[in-house]
């Protein structure tokens, strides 16, 4: 029994215009490589690598440093969303939307008449993500912080 293969022609029928096809004959030789890939060793030993590329660790002083940077961070973090409560349901800020405020490039606009330095922030992804970071905002602004150094106030705002 041969079945159709919706062309109208059956299994059995060659394909329009001549004879079957025939799979092409592969003339290249099989490659070499694998053998040799085989006896390469998958683990080298430290001891075995030359000189300049043997494994640096990390001083431990400047590993702490990295550390210290990084709990710092995390508090100033956790800071922020305890200061960004919103008014309405009091809920903190998500840690991914304050961490996407703290990358974020902002332009920095000095007013020395008025003792101002504003940051000017980028809106974020979503309209609901700028409602959620007003507060925090308010939070620095109402905190009335003074760039080290100057007698310069930062205020922060979004982009218009």
């Amino acid at each position: 029994m041969t079945r159709s293969l919706g062309s109208g022609r059956t299994s059995g029928e060659p394909p329009p215009g001549g004879a079957a096809r025939r799979r092409p004959s592969c003339s290249r030789p099989w490659p070499s490589w694998p053998p040799q890939r085989r006896a390469t060793p998958q683990h080298i030993a430290v001891g075995d690598l030359p000189e300049g590329q043997r494994y640096q660790a990390v001083a431990e002083p400047l590993r702490q440093l990295v550390l210290l940077l990084k709990m710092i961070t995390y508090r100033a973090e956790t800071a922020m969303l305890v200061a960004g409560l919103n008014g309405s349901d009091g809920k903190p800020l998500p840690r991914g939307l304050v961490q996407s405020l703290l990358k974020t490039p902002a332009h920095l606009e000095p007013d020395p008449e008025a003792g101002v330095l504003r940051v000017r922030l980028p809106h974020q992804s979503t309209a609901a993500a700028d409602r959620r970071l007003e507060p925090l905002l308010d939070a620095l602004n109402a905190s009335r912080t003074v760039y080290p150094g100057t007698d310069v106030r930062l205020v922060y705002e979004f982009t218009a």
